[in-house]
């Protein structure tokens, strides 16, 4: 395993389902960063269901949390926001007080503007996950979740074309290959990140 002698600045991955977010922050972790996940679908997550106990976590029920989760935002578009970032932040504060090192936070599933800018507020280094249409619905397929088009083109998926996502970005990584291959980009991503953005 390749090693790596400086921390990571605070990273948000956004990219379209299934592009490898959550698997980046896998990897990094496997790598031996000391970084915790952060991820505004969390707190939606818990809130669903809670409210829909009887619909199961796996597979995934994409449509029905997409609907839900743009049906809180239209009362209130930071509904997710403010609790996540306050919990990134307490959860800051408590290791502070106890005198503890403080992880670098590696947000997850980034895809609303308002999302982003919040990160980009609290100084995060934003990095855009590409991989093509037909790799991600691959992989939706074998996860066994739901493929249509009302759900690869829902609204959280458009926003991130209208961000014109690569330029938005600090940097760009591409996931269309295999998980070796996806390690390999991080790799090269993370030490261009620390000789560019690296903590002090």
């Amino acid at each position: 395993m390749t090693q790596f002698y400086k921390p990571l600045p605070n990273i948000a991955f956004f990219a379209k389902m299934r592009a490898g977010k959550d698997e980046a922050f896998k990897i990094l972790n496997e790598f031996g960063f000391d970084c915790e996940r952060v991820a505004f679908g969390d707190i939606m997550k818990e809130r669903f269901h809670e409210t829909f106990p009887w619909i199961p976590m796996e597979p995934k029920p994409i449509a029905e949390l997409i609907e839900y989760g743009q049906a809180m935002r239209k009362i209130d578009p930071d509904v997710w926001v403010r609790p996540t970032m306050a919990r990134m932040k307490m959860r800051i504060d408590s290791l502070a007080q106890a005198g503890l090192m403080v992880p670098s936070f590696i947000a997850t599933d980034v895809r609303q503007p308002n999302e982003l800018e919040a990160l980009e507020k609290a100084g995060f280094t934003i990095v855009y996950i590409h991989a093509h249409e037909n790799v991600r619905i691959d992989r939706m397929v074998k996860a066994g979740e739901t493929v249509s088009e009302k759900i690869l083109n829902a609204p959280t998926e458009l926003h991130i074309d209208d961000w014109l996502a690569q330029e938005r970005a600090d940097y760009v990584v591409t996931n269309n290959g295999d998980r070796k291959q996806f390690e390999k980009n991080l790799t090269e991503l993370v030490y261009k990140i620390q000789s560019e953005k690296g903590k002090n």
